[in-house]
């Protein structure tokens, strides 16, 4: 089954305080707007944070930091984000876990250079000062960039103790990484017991990470007695938030009837959602289904064009298919040349099946291998 990518995305936890019994107190309007928020309803949301944030509600100026940052029932506006997070980071002392949030959230603005120039050290002192503060999400940040080696130098170890921390309040998505790193042995000592354990904790929470973890251990029976229709279980939940991983495992699932009655209509539907977020092995599988003519009519330009997305990401069987049709001229006009060119990208990854077509190739056009 397809690596779970990491993910940069935070855990927002609502911030409790006392409610006044005044409807026009800035608490109370805070408070309204974070029902209001929370319901999706932002046009209310921004109509009573704005009040309360002007007089100085941290809470309001974090969450109506997020709206503008989102655009969402708004005109996007990355300055008014960023001056209302500086703002509530300014009054961390008077409520430092609002303080924290709108430092996590400026934090991923820098790392991600998301209406300001990208500056990973900024990102990292904002994540420093969070997790040095017990912060679980500032935690899992600042690990997730010692594990990918951003701004600072690749360190598992560290990445590793910090998703321990965040992992032991609670947060979902530190349990996520948690379970995936034991499952591979990747940084610890591989343990698919306590993968297990950690997937479980944050599919509890509802975490699309750890429902697409325990999906993966059922599928391939590692740690657990293997049981497809308990996969199809999990991938069905995580695929419903719209996780692309384990929209393309269902697809799977769907093709090959595995624990479900085989439906090449429901796997390429699935396959479908995770190729529009750009999934390369969804994008590879689909394209071979409109090859195909199966659960799709048969198009081979639209084979093709899927197919060459997923490849130019650098999924090597993409880049063999894609060098096959150049070879035969299906879905795309015959080019053996780019047919070289996406073959030695597969064979540079240890694809033996385009390494022998390169020796085939070379024998038949020696110009194209040796110009």
């Amino acid at each position: 089954m397809p690596k779970m990518p990491s993910t940069r995305k935070s855990t927002r936890r609502p911030f409790t305080y006392l409610q006044s019994s005044d409807p026009g107190d800035i608490d109370t309007r805070s408070f309204l707007g974070l029902l209001y928020f929370e319901r999706k309803n932002y046009e209310k949301a921004l109509y009573y944070f704005k009040g309360s944030a002007e007089q100085g509600n941290i809470i309001s100026q974090v969450y109506l930091g997020e709206i503008y940052q989102k655009g969402a029932g708004v005109q996007q506006d990355y300055k008014k984000a960023i001056a209302l997070y500086e703002k509530a980071i300014a009054q961390g002392s008077s409520y430092p876990d609002a303080s924290i949030h709108a430092q996590n959230n400026l934090a991923g603005m820098y790392r991600d250079g998301e209406g300001v120039k990208r500056d990973l050290q900024k990102a990292i002192q904002l994540y420093e000062k969070g997790a040095q503060k017990g912060n679980p999400t500032s935690q899992y940040c600042l690990g997730t960039m010692y594990d990918l080696g951003e701004g600072l130098k690749r360190d598992h170890k560290k990445a590793v103790a910090l998703y321990k921390k965040a992992a032991g309040q609670g947060l979902a998505e530190a349990q996520s990484m948690l379970g995936t790193l034991y499952e591979k042995g990747s940084g610890v000592k591989q343990d698919l017991r306590k993968a297990l354990q950690c997937y479980q904790k944050a599919a509890q929470q509802g975490d699309a990470k750890g429902l697409n973890g325990l999906g993966t251990l059922c599928y391939t029976g590692k740690g657990v007695e293997q049981d497809y229709a308990k996969a199809a279980a999990y991938y069905t939940k995580a695929a419903a938030q719209g996780y692309a991983p384990s929209q393309t495992n269902l697809g799977i699932i769907y093709y090959l009837g595995q624990g479900v009655k085989q439906d090449y209509k429901k796997a390429a539907q699935w396959y479908q959602k995770a190729a529009d977020q750009k999934d390369p092995q969804a994008q590879h599988n689909l394209g071979l289904m409109y090859g195909d003519g199966q659960g799709v009519p048969r198009d081979y330009k639209k084979a093709a064009q899927l197919i060459r997305k997923a490849a130019e990401q650098g999924y090597a069987p993409s880049q063999f298919s894609i060098g096959m049709l150049y070879y035969h001229g299906e879905g795309v006009k015959q080019n053996k040349l780019q047919a070289y060119k996406y073959w030695v990208m597969a064979a540079r990854k240890g694809d033996v099946a385009a390494q022998k077509n390169l020796e085939t190739l070379c024998k038949e056009s020696p110009w194209i291998c040796n110009p």
